[in-house]
């Protein structure tokens, strides 16, 4: 995981294809950044492997399931945007309508 594959010449246009990928980008920006002296902690930059749960993701997730609660919003069947958002607040606004009613 060293730079000794990552070969970026100033003036060159040519780059190995191993700084064509993420992985290759991280290492030419940390290489050059340790010319200019700052110190790199791999583990920060580097992406995780595997499959991480992201935070607060499942609250969208959520928020889209109770939109698709409603009949016209199951699918995408507008033409317009404005009409699709003009459905996303209607179906919010029911949403929020029926927890005030029933509290």
């Amino acid at each position: 995981m060293g730079g000794e594959d990552v070969r970026l010449e100033c003036g060159s246009r040519r780059v190995s294809e191993k700084a064509r990928t993420e992985e290759g980008v991280l290492v030419a920006w940390a290489e050059q950044w340790s010319h200019e002296g700052v110190v790199v902690d791999w583990k920060k930059i580097m992406p995780p492997e595997g499959f991480v749960v992201l935070p607060r993701r499942w609250v969208v997730e959520r928020s889209f399931a109770w939109i698709c609660h409603n009949r016209r919003m199951s699918k995408d069947y507008e033409r317009l945007c404005a009409s699709g958002e003009a459905f996303v607040y209607a179906a919010m606004s029911r949403l929020m309508l029926r927890r005030l009613a029933g509290a």
